[in-house]
């Protein structure tokens, strides 16, 4: 039996320069101001960020994963790859320029279930993309200053497991955990 993946793309146009995007959307510690499931996430290494530069983060309760950049071209595309108990997961951010000061980003993420994980492949296509969606509207937000980002404080328990220097979600999604 083949492995079953399940791929996504989004895109959304952005009124700030290429730069500025690209810098943002890179940046593990910006995570949780635009990704309301960012539990926790944190740099593993030191240095600018390039090829081989890792984080560690939660966005499954219980299942940390483990990326690292494969493409770093800045300011116009990346690539990550990251591995976790419950799936594997390829993201792909690519950047075009369009009128001065407007940019596109374009996310493909492809995602592959382990395990019990599988039996959700079917409905991960549709979730994710309304997710990943909402999570572009709010880069932009963020980046336009058009409205709040996430300000609800402790989106993880008190008393979780959190490692030492992880930057901590600052809104918790009680949806069900896909």
């Amino acid at each position: 039996m083949a492995p079953r993946t399940t791929t996504i793309q989004n895109s959304i146009e952005i009124d700030r320069p290429a730069e500025v995007v690209f810098d943002y959307c890179v940046e593990p510690a910006n995570e949780p101001e635009w990704n309301p499931r960012t539990r926790w996430i944190r740099r593993l290494g030191q240095g600018p960020l390039d090829v081989g530069s890792r984080f560690e983060g939660e966005w499954i309760k219980g299942s940390p994963m483990t990326v690292e950049f494969e493409r770093f071209d800045r300011p116009t595309a990346w690539a990550t790859f990251g591995r976790s108990t419950r799936l594997d997961a390829t993201s792909e951010g690519t950047i075009t320029e369009l009128p001065p000061g407007t940019v596109r980003l374009e996310v493909r993420t492809t995602l592959l279930p382990h395990g019990a994980m599988q039996r959700l492949t079917p409905v991960l296509g549709p979730v994710m993309h309304h997710r990943e969606q909402r999570n572009l509207r709010s880069i932009k937000s963020a980046l336009e200053g058009t409205s709040r980002v996430h300000t609800k404080p402790n989106a993880v328990p008190t008393g979780a497991a959190v490692p030492s220097g992880a930057t901590v979600g600052d809104r918790a999604d009680t949806s069900p955990n896909v």
